[in-house]
C-alpha cells in the first residue's frame, strides 16, 4: 500500500503558541497538521498537530523525521511491504532509518547537495553541466541503518523540463515517457524519451493528502469565531466526514446505481442524524415544519393542539337573517346577524367558532378554571365533552 506524509492547514489568524505563518500557503496563518493518508484515495490513517515550541521531540530526532517516527510508530505498518512517499521537505536520511527499522520503503525527492549525499552523484562544483532532456543516473549504494541492519539504496536523477532527484529502496529500470515538444519545421509533435520506472512509481504515490484536503476544502465550515478550538474541531469533523465518504465509496465501487455524489453523501449524512433528533421534537412537544409533515397527519393528529387558532364569526346573507316572522308585529320578528352553534365543551349556544378547526367554541372566561373553552380545546390533551342532545341554533346547514 503507497502511503505519504504531508501538510494539512486549519486557517485561523488568531494569537496562539501553536499558530504557524508560511508566505508559500494559500492559506499564509494556519494551524500545521501533520498527516498519514493512503496515497490512492486520501483516505486519512493518522495525524497530530505540531504545537511549535511546545512540541515534544526528542533532541537526537530532527524536525523532518519526527512526523515519519511518530505516524509510523503503530505495529499494524511494520514489514508490510509499504511504501512511504514524501516530497523534499521530509525527505532525509533520518527518516530513511526509521522506515528501514520500521520495514517500510521509501520514495522521496530530495535536492542533490543535501547533507550525506554521495559525492560521486552531486553534481560538480562550478562544472557547467550538459545534459539534455531524457538523462538520467543510478547509483546504487549501502545504508547502515543500525549495526546489526543495513539496506540497499537508490539514487535516481531525471532531467525532464528540470532535474529531479529520488531517493527510493526498491530498484528501478529503464523505461519510456512521451512529451509533446516544439520543433522549428513541423511544429508540435509528440516525442519519446527514457525515463526510470521509479519516476511513475513516485507519481502514482503522491498526492493521497492533497487529495484528502481538496475533497474537505470543498465543504469546510465558515466559521467566524475567535476562539481557535471552534476551528480545530470543525475541521476534523470534516476529515471524517471525508473518510466516510471514501469508505462508502471504496465499498460501493461497483454498485454506480446506489452511489452518492460527495455533496449527496453529506445530505444524506444529515438527514439521517437530525431525523431521530426531529422525531424526540416532534413526540415531546408536537412542534415540526410543514416539509417532514404531510397535510392529512397535520389535520387529523396535531392541528387541535398547536398553530394559530384564531376566533371568528360567520355573517348570515341577508335573506337569512330573519328566523322568526311575525307579520302583524315585525317588531316581534328574531333577526340574527351571525351563524350560531353550540359549544363543543360547554353546549352553550355561541357564534363564535375557532377558524383552523371548525369547531363552535365560546370566549367567555370561567372564573373557577380561569380559563375559556376556546383556549381548553386546543390546548388541552384529554378533553371532556358536552354530551347534551342540543340541536344548532341556526347553525350552518
Amino acid at each position: 500500500m503507497f502511503v505519504d506524509i504531508d501538510e494539512q492547514c486549519i486557517p485561523w489568524k488568531g494569537r496562539h503558541k501553536c499558530r504557524c505563518y508560511n508566505k508559500s500557503k494559500p492559506v499564509k496563518r494556519h494551524f500545521k497538521v501533520f498527516s498519514l493518508n493512503d496515497s490512492r484515495n486520501g483516505f486519512q490513517l493518522g495525524f497530530y498537530i505540531y504545537r511549535g515550541i511546545a512540541e515534544e521531540r526528542p533532541d537526537d530526532v530532527a524536525a523532518t523525521a519526527y512526523p515519519a517516527k511518530r505516524l509510523l510508530a503503530r505495529e499494524k505498518y511494520h514489514h508490510k511491504n509499504h511504501i512511504l512517499v514524501t516530497d523534499n521537505w521530509f525527505t532525509s536520511f533520518m527518516q530513511l532509518t526509521y522506515c528501514i527499522l520500521y520495514g517500510v520503503h521509501m520514495i522521496g525527492t530530495f535536492l542533490s547537495n543535501r547533507k550525506g549525499v554521495p559525492f560521486s552523484f552531486q553534481p560538480g562544483h562550478n562544472v557547467r553541466q550538459t545534459r539534455e532532456r531524457g538523462d538520467y543516473k543510478t547509483m546504487k549504494s549501502a545504508f547502515f541503518a543500525t549495526e546489526e541492519l543495513n539496506e540497499e539504496v537508490y539514487y535516481t536523477s531525471w532531467l525532464d523540463r528540470k532535474a529531479v532527484s529520488i531517493l527510493h529502496t526498491i530498484s528501478t529500470r529503464l523505461g519510456t515517457c512521451s512529451r509533446m515538444v516544439k520543433t522549428r519545421d513541423l511544429g508540435w509533435q509528440r516525442k519519446v524519451y527514457t525515463r526510470p520506472t521509479v519516476i511513475p512509481i513516485y507519481n502514482y504515490g503522491m498526492g493521497g493528502t492533497d487529495s484528502g484536503d481538496e475533497k474537505m476544502e470543498a465543504y469546510r465550515p465558515e466559521l467566524k469565531t475567535i476562539s481557535w478550538v471552534p476551528r480545530v474541531q470543525s475541521h476534523f469533523l470534516n476529515s471524517v466526514v471525508v473518510n466516510c465518504f471514501i469508505f462508502y465509496s471504496a465499498a460501493f465501487v461497483h454498485l454506480h446505481d446506489c452511489k452518492y455524489t460527495h455533496y449527496e453523501f453529506r445530505d444524506k449524512l444529515i438527514d439521517d442524524l437530525v431525523a431521530p433528533l426531529l422525531n424526540q421534537q416532534l413526540l415531546e412537544t408536537g412542534k415540526t415544519n410543514e416539509r417532514s409533515l404531510s397535510r392529512k397527519r397535520w389535520s387529523t393528529e396535531i392541528s387541535p393542539r398547536i398553530g394559530l387558532h384564531w376566533t371568528i364569526q360567520v355573517k348570515k346573507p341577508k335573506a337569512l337573517r330573519i328566523e322568526r316572522r311575525n307579520s302583524r308585529d315585525p317588531s316581534k320578528q328574531r333577526t340574527r346577524t351571525w351563524f350560531r352553534g353550540n359549544c363543543m365543551m360547554c353546549g352553550r349556544s355561541v357564534d363564535t367558532k375557532c377558524e383552523q378547526c371548525g369547531v363552535w367554541l365560546c370566549t367567555v372566561l370561567d372564573e373557577e378554571t380561569n380559563s375559556t373553552c376556546m383556549r381548553d380545546f386546543n390546548t388541552q390533551k384529554s378533553l371532556t365533552f358536552d354530551d347534551s342532545d342540543k340541536a344548532d341554533d341556526g347553525s350552518e346547514a
